[in-house]
């Protein structure tokens, strides 16, 4: 019953527009710049595990063996 009511009255091209706006707003300045930082994140973890596999003694012997 309660939704039938809303086929009568649809939203006005004003309230639907500042509910856009609103929305762009949110995701511009709100989930954009968590994304941006997750990205960034992600893509320092990648290098930092290149780096500690660089670093690694590229032997596969184990060490007390040379020794």
């Amino acid at each position: 019953m309660n939704l039938n009511r809303y086929k009568f009255h649809p939203i006005s091209p004003d309230r639907y527009a500042h509910a856009r706006d609103k929305i762009l707003h949110h995701l511009l300045w709100n989930i954009l710049p968590v994304t941006v930082m997750l990205v960034l994140l992600g893509w320092a973890s990648l290098q930092a595990g290149k780096m500690i596999e660089a670093s690694k003694p590229s032997s596969k012997v184990a060490v007390g063996l040379v020794e």
